[in-house]
């Protein structure tokens, strides 16, 4: 693998419906899910290395220096609404999905992975 080789951008064959193709369900219930274990919140602050599952961010998913969420045997599942920033020795263990219209995530190199597609798929490790 290459730099940046994790994240396909404008694949002709991804599919057009990401929460249908990853979770079999719309958004709209996905996000009934994550309410349902008392898990819609507003920002990845709280989240760390014992948060696993499914989590629906309604705000900004920023994670800061040494911030660790997941872990490799307990992975999260995050979906957020708004943007996600990876700072320096952040580590994320799991799935993260972009619920909502361009998003974009700075990757450690300071090159930015840009997504222009609703409902775009990361999967970062």
């Amino acid at each position: 693998m290459g730099v940046n080789d994790d994240v396909v951008d404008n694949d002709p064959n991804f599919p057009g419906d990401i929460f249908a193709y990853v979770f079999g369900r719309s958004k709209a219930a996905v996000k009934a899910s994550a309410a349902s274990a008392g898990n819609v919140i507003p920002n990845c602050s709280g989240l760390n290395a014992n948060s696993t599952g499914l989590f629906w961010v309604t705000g900004d998913c920023n994670l800061s220096n040494n911030q660790v969420i997941g872990s490799r045997f307990a992975p999260a599942i995050v979906v957020f609404e708004q943007d996600a920033h990876f700072q320096g020795t952040s580590h994320f263990w799991g799935l993260m999905v972009g619920a909502d219209i361009e998003r974009s995530c700075s990757g450690g190199s300071g090159d930015p992975y840009y997504v222009s597609r609703p409902g775009r798929l990361f999967g970062l490790r």
